[in-house]
């Protein structure tokens, strides 16, 4: 079985300051959605400039989120999810479901 904590941290070993967006840029060209995250949410974050994060990690700087919580549990297992509501200029994004948090600069 594939651990999809080390599977995600492998996965982003190439990504460079290139692949950062913000949220308005990754949801002009590189939208993604899952059935907990659509783009009627990625619309409403826009909108109210608030989202809601999840992560199979304590939610601090340098963790990977993802604003579905399907993802966070397929990372998390059978452990706890964790969750924190935000501003999206608060995330590093690679895609609308997927980015590192940075917090407050």
């Amino acid at each position: 079985m594939v651990n999809m904590d080390e599977f995600y941290y492998f996965i982003n070993l190439d990504t460079t300051i290139d692949d950062i967006l913000t949220f308005v840029e990754a949801s002009k060209t590189d939208v993604s959605t899952t059935p907990d995250f659509t783009e009627n949410d990625i619309h409403n974050a826009l909108k109210t400039n608030k989202i809601t994060i999840y992560s199979s990690h304590k939610i601090e700087q340098g963790v990977f989120v993802t604003p579905s919580k399907m993802i966070a549990h397929d990372y998390a297992g059978s452990n706890e999810i964790y969750s924190k509501t935000v501003q999206p200029s608060d995330i590093a994004w690679i895609s609308t479901l997927e980015g590192q948090y940075v917090g407050k600069l």
